[in-house]
């Protein structure tokens, strides 16, 4: 069924619907003064879906699509702009869960970005896929950052992957850098300054199994020991 507003006496130019064999409305097209189409999906007499279309390019948009539920909560809402961005925004019991980014007209250093929110609202995780092949995953504990993943995934680089821990305050704790010869180092940090590593060699590629580095309070190599293949054990102390 078709409805045409000829005297222009409503905001809209015409509407359709269209029911399914039971005579039960299934959807509603709606094309505005303005331009602006809407579709919307009904199942069981209640609203699924609404997509929003600027048919005229009057808006910084070309569609804003919003999903519910059958308690009629909005659960996802996706936003595709003109300058090809693309955003998806997750919804529970009315809150943001979650949040997507698109880069699709490549105008940023990354592809894509996704947050994600506790029920308080603040954030939890975001991931971002960055244009040079790196993906980034960030945690946050009560707004901090706790704790940074850092993968190579288009092995452009000497490393596979690197995690980071952070300390309430801020100051890193921990960080362990895997490297493509299959060697791990693992750092540790007291206050931000580095106080000892160990680099093992996990795929026994050189002729020490490992060795242990202790800094000084100024982050400064104080001691090196390193253990061989054979068994051998060579400590080297530093000195100003």
């Amino acid at each position: 069924m078709t409805v045409t507003d000829d005297d222009i006496t409503q905001p809209l130019t015409s509407y359709t619907d269209t029911f399914d064999a039971q005579g039960i409305l299934t959807n509603r097209s709606i094309l505005n003064d303005d331009g602006r189409r809407f579709e919307i999906a009904f199942e069981d007499g209640r609203i699924i879906s609404r997509t929003t279309v600027d048919q005229m390019n009057a808006y910084s948009w070309e569609s804003v699509a919003d999903s519910f539920d059958l308690d009629g909560a909005k659960t996802l809402r996706e936003i595709i702009f003109d300058n090809g961005q693309i955003t998806r925004t997750g919804y529970e019991d009315g809150q943001v869960v979650s949040k997507t980014t698109i880069d699709g007209a490549d105008t940023y250093s990354w592809s894509s970005q996704t947050k994600s929110y506790d029920s308080s609202g603040g954030l939890e995780t975001r991931d971002l896929i960055n244009d040079d092949g790196r993906v980034l995953a960030y945690a946050y504990v009560e707004g901090a950052l706790s704790t940074l993943s850092i993968t190579d995934a288009t092995d452009t680089r000497t490393w596979e992957s690197i995690f980071q821990t952070f300390a309430a305050e801020g100051a890193r704790e921990t960080l362990a850098r895997a490297y493509d010869d299959g060697r791990l180092l693992e750092t540790f940090y007291q206050g931000g300054v580095r106080r000892s590593d160990t680099m093992t060699d996990r795929d026994d590629a050189y002729c020490w199994a490992y060795y242990d580095s202790v800094y000084d309070a100024a982050g400064i190599v104080a001691e090196r020991t390193t253990v061989y293949d054979s068994g051998n054990i060579r400590v080297v102390t530093y000195e100003d």
